[in-house]
């Protein structure tokens, strides 16, 4: 993820299982949160990631709404606060320690709705493949789609664009020309620059990593323009 990222919630610092954060994994595209432990003895750990390669790894203990972790000059605070969304993580300028230039972890994460986790993601997308392989095109829209339409809070900036790129030309197969030019709407801008240009609006880790989808959305565009108006 980017800076998975992410994104990936709530923001109640009580230690009170009844209203206050819960164990559980939590999720925005730029990282996730993992709580472990009861309400009175609560553990975290969180991996984030920003532009360019920077990540970001943190963990302690939280008590009394926060975890006051070692800074170089003075303690990092970082401060839970859990919703009826997920948790709301705040902190000061002396966790910046802890990441890289870059990254940042500070953010909603949000429990996933069923089918939405990173890795259950990952199996739909296992489940799109076979399907498509199959030339099931029909069967391999109905798994993919709803990634797009019921976990968009928790895609990556690169996770979004590449499902909706294999969302695309499955929309292709099945002659849907007004549906793929609706999920390919959002790349349409980037899809028109050069690759020059791509460059030097990202930074070089990032470029590299989001240049194979814009090319795809490239090609994608002209079949989908290509079919017949419906």
């Amino acid at each position: 993820m980017r800076p998975l990222i992410a994104l990936a919630i709530a923001m109640s610092c009580s230690v009170h299982a009844a209203d206050g954060v819960r164990a559980g994994n939590y999720e925005n595209p730029n990282g996730n949160l993992i709580v472990t432990g009861s309400a009175d003895s609560l553990k975290f750990k969180i991996d984030a990631f920003g532009a360019n390669g920077h990540t970001y790894s943190l963990d302690g203990d939280i008590h009394d709404n926060q975890a006051k972790l070692e800074g170089d000059e003075s303690p990092c605070l970082v401060k839970f606060g859990a919703s009826a969304k997920g948790i709301d993580v705040g902190n000061n300028e002396a966790c910046r320690t802890y990441c890289g230039m870059r990254a940042h972890f500070d953010g909603m994460y949000f429990k996933p709705a069923p089918g939405c986790s990173s890795d259950e993601r990952s199996r739909t997308r296992d489940a799109f493949k076979a399907s498509y392989a199959k030339k099931d095109y029909a069967m391999a829209r109905a798994k993919l789609e709803p990634l797009l339409t019921q976990c968009a809070p928790l895609l990556s900036w690169l996770e979004k664009p590449s499902i909706g790129n294999d969302l695309a030309v499955t929309l292709y197969h099945l002659h849907d020309r007004a549906a793929c030019l609706s999920v390919l709407e959002p790349m349409a801008g980037d899809a028109a620059k050069t690759d020059d240009a791509i460059r030097e609006n990202y930074p070089p880790t990032d470029a590299d990593d989001y240049l194979p989808l814009v090319r795809a959305a490239r090609t994608n565009l002209k079949l989908c323009k290509a079919l017949p108006a419906q």
